[in-house]
């Protein structure tokens, strides 16, 4: 199996982000029709810093607050809404896609086929079932 020449892995990865991010936002503004409690504490958290409240002081039942503080700049961007939530954690999702490829590409940096298994990988992660409904939530 003959490796593509960079042009065609390229194009091909930007094919393959492309399609994670569409398989991630259709119909992301409507499903799920509301969002789940612990989504509401995510957004609440992030919107506190914004508006300068602080983080609440309770850490017994929400998560550490490093999700907030790196969420609380992408929302003052672009507004505390649950779309935009949504929305970034596709941008994480995307991410973690290009990451999958890049270290497939890395680990098999002398085997032959390389870009087609760094492909391979990275589309395995792009349609996997559960990474495409978690990538839906505020999570």
């Amino acid at each position: 199996m003959n490796r593509p020449n960079r042009t065609v892995f390229l194009a091909l990865v930007t094919g393959l982000l492309l399609a994670t991010f569409w398989i991630r936002i259709t119909n992301l503004y409507d499903a799920p029709l509301a969002l789940h409690r612990d989504e509401a504490q995510n957004l609440h958290r992030a919107w506190r810093l914004i508006s300068d409240l602080g983080h609440p002081l309770l850490f017994g039942d929400n998560p550490e607050p490093f999700d907030a503080i790196a969420r609380a700049p992408y929302y003052a961007l672009v507004g505390v809404m649950p779309f935009t939530g949504r929305l970034f954690s596709t941008f994480l999702q995307v991410i973690a896609v290009a990451a999958t490829v890049a270290v497939a590409r890395a680990l098999f940096w002398r085997h032959p086929a390389r870009d087609w298994i760094a492909l391979i990988a990275g589309l395995a992660l792009a349609v996997n079932p559960s990474f495409v409904v978690m990538g839906r939530g505020v999570y």
